[in-house]
This record gives C-alpha cells, sequence and structure tokens, in this order.
C-alpha cells in the first residue's frame, strides 16, 4: 500500500485507496458466476482500484476515474471464460491480467501476464509469479521512472528473477526475455 500512495496519480487528484466491501464482493462473484482467486480477493480488500501511473489499477465495479473488470468481462466475455482477471494497463491500452487457469506451482499462485492491445486472444508473455510480486514490479518501476533511475521489469531477467524467482516456474506463457532472443 505504500508503493500506491507512491505513485503519481493519473490525474491533478491525490490517490483515493478504498477497500472493497465483503458485498462488493459477493455481488460481483454473483454477478459473474465465479470465484475470484484468493490473492485478487485479498487486494481488493486493501485497495479496490486506483487512478495511478501508469494506466490504472482496476476495481471490481465502475468508480470515477477507475477501470474496472466487470467492464472488461462485458466487452471481453472470452477473458472471463479463460480465467483472466484484468488488473490494470500500461496507459497505452495493454492490459494486465492474473491467469487464473495457471499455476506456480512452489508458490500456488497464478502469473500475471501482458496482454498487447493488437492480440487480445492470447498472453504474450508472464511478467510476475503472482498478484503481490506483479504490484511491487509495476509500481516500483513507476516510482524508478518518475526518479530518473533505470527501470529493469520485464526485460532483465536476472534483475526480475532475484525479486521473483518463481516466475521461471512459469512455463505455459512465454517469458519477456524468451521473446527478446527470438
Amino acid at each position: 500500500m505504500r508503493l500506491v500512495q507512491k505513485v503519481r496519480p493519473l490525474g491533478e487528484q491525490a490517490v483515493e485507496i478504498v477497500p472493497a466491501t465483503e458485498s462488493e464482493l459477493n455481488a460481483f462473484e454473483h454477478d459473474h458466476r465465479l470465484t475470484l482467486p484468493a490473492e485478487l480477493k485479498a487486494w481488493f480488500r486493501r485497495c479496490n482500484g486506483a487512478d495511478v501511473n501508469p494506466g490504472g489499477l482496476d476495481s471490481l465495479f465502475p468508480r470515477e476515474h477507475v477501470v474496472c473488470l466487470d467492464w472488461h468481462f462485458k466487452q471481453y466475455p472470452q477473458w472471463k471464460k479463460n480465467g483472466w482477471f484484468p488488473l490494470g494497463s500500461d496507459g497505452c491500452g495493454d492490459v494486465y491480467i492474473l491467469a487464473s487457469q495457471i499455476l506456480i506451482p512452489s508458490t500456488g499462485t497464478h502469473p500475471v501476464c501482458f496482454l498487447d492491445q493488437s492480440d487480445f486472444e492470447r498472453p504474450q508473455y508472464a511478467i510476475a509469479s503472482g498478484l503481490w510480486k506483479f504490484l511491487y514490479f509495476l509500481l516500483e518501476n513507476e516510482i524508478r521512472r518518475d526518479a530518473g533511475r533505470e527501470r529493469y521489469w520485464p526485460w532483465n531477467k536476472e534483475a526480475v528473477l532475484a525479486v521473483d524467482p518463481h516466475l521461471a516456474e512459469c512455463r505455459s506463457v512465454p517469458l519477456p526475455w524468451e521473446l527478446e532472443a527470438k
């Protein structure tokens, strides 16, 4: 949560951190006839979306200035069938998703993948072994950018795996540095 508060907001307003209520979580699951992954529920209980750089973090349902899972699932119903939970955007139209049908064996978490706006049919590559690592990478990357410091995520294999060694276990989706090698 400290990183969310340190990241530059998308607009002029200060970042407002609002947790989801149990009734909102239950309503979302009921409306979409699904169960949210445990790590995603834990995140929403702390922060139900945030209007932060680079492209915002999704909420469950519409909120002012915040994109939401509900909208994504209505726009892209295949994502729900695939077990892809949108988490946020890079600010350029690309989307980060939690791939709930893939499991990282050693942690029991679900990898977070990058969906390029030119191909919303398949994840291009995995960028974190789970939601919490993704949030760390995304937010820390923005803080580094704003401070004029070098960013390493997601392309620097050694630096990424030093923070998130379990990402190497994701074999269902390419890793960013595997794409660079091609």
